[in-house]
């Protein structure tokens, strides 16, 4: 790739790439096989309980305990687009321009 576009391109669209990516993990979090699990066992509470409050629990539990995972995964993965930013600005492959916006993605999350 670097013998047909050149090391500047080829750089640039590496880059590029690798921020794609790195976002898509920020705006689309994977489901967890550990949040299905949980939700399982939130559904496994006595029997004595009455069905409604069982229902209530499991409701209440699965939208907070999914809230808080979606929050967690979501600051997680911030981390990704900030270090591809800072490593991307070092770049001398990069036309300066490209080296300033890179730089520019950590300051605006951070």
């Amino acid at each position: 790739m670097v013998d047909r576009l050149g090391p500047r391109y080829a750089s640039t669209l590496g880059w590029l790439f690798a921020t794609m990516v790195s976002m898509l993990f920020v705006y689309r979090p994977p489901l967890s096989l550990l949040m299905l699990f949980l939700w399982k066992v939130v559904g496994l509470l006595p029997r004595a309980v009455p069905p409604v409050v069982i229902a209530r629990k499991y409701r209440d539990a699965r939208a907070s305990v999914l809230s808080a995972f979606n929050a967690a995964l979501t600051l997680i993965s911030l981390a990704g687009p900030t270090i591809i930013g800072i490593v991307a600005s070092t770049d001398p492959a990069l036309p300066s321009i490209l080296r300033a916006t890179t730089l520019l993605i950590p300051i605006v999350i951070i």
